[in-house]
């Protein structure tokens, strides 16, 4: 009878998980090879806005630098309503720059981040949200929504997403709404 102490398997994998493999009854030591991760370099941001009240629009758009003309429309059309205007955000064009979570709060510092056609998982957060529903993160509110090119036109489904927006917007921006 074999009276010497043995550790559970459970342990010696977590252990040597890069280093060890368990075959039958006997042990083999064989070293996994470990891909190299690539750092990426950081992202400038390049913003469109003045972002006097730190409200960063991260929008999803291969038209253009920033937004298409009629998207542009919608969302000045959309921050007037709001009584805000450009100089009180930050437009980022997420498809030209994608930063992550980290990259935006540490050049921008937005205290409201709204999402159109980006998600939390795409911006490195650890977390999902569903649409149009605020949620609070790293002292920053944020909001996901439809892409404003969803928005566009007069359809029932464009309506109702406009809808959706600004009855979220409304909880968030309240201050401003109302003033």
């Amino acid at each position: 009878m074999d009276t010497s102490p043995r550790l559970p398997a459970f342990i010696l994998a977590d252990w040597y998980k890069n280093d060890l493999v368990i075959a039958g009854n006997g042990y083999t030591s064989l070293r996994k090879s470990v891909i190299p991760v690539k750092k990426r370099e950081p992202v400038v941001i390049k913003q469109l806005g003045d972002h006097l009240q730190k409200i960063t629009i991260l929008v999803n758009s291969a038209e253009g630098a920033f937004l298409s003309d009629k998207e542009f429309t919608l969302l000045s059309n959309i921050l007037k309503a709001c009584n805000l205007t450009m100089a009180d955000v930050a437009i980022v064009n997420w498809y030209r720059t994608p930063a992550n979570f980290t990259e935006i709060k540490q050049q921008l510092g937005p205290k409201f981040l709204l999402l159109f056609q980006v998600t939390t998982t795409e911006i490195d957060l650890p977390f999902s949200i569903p649409m149009y529903q605020i949620q609070q993160y790293d002292q920053c509110e944020l909001l996901q929504s439809a892409s404003l090119e969803q928005m566009l036109g007069e359809t029932d489904a464009a309506k109702l997403e406009k809808s959706k927006l600004w009855s979220a917007l409304r909880k968030m921006w309240d201050s401003f709404i109302k003033a």
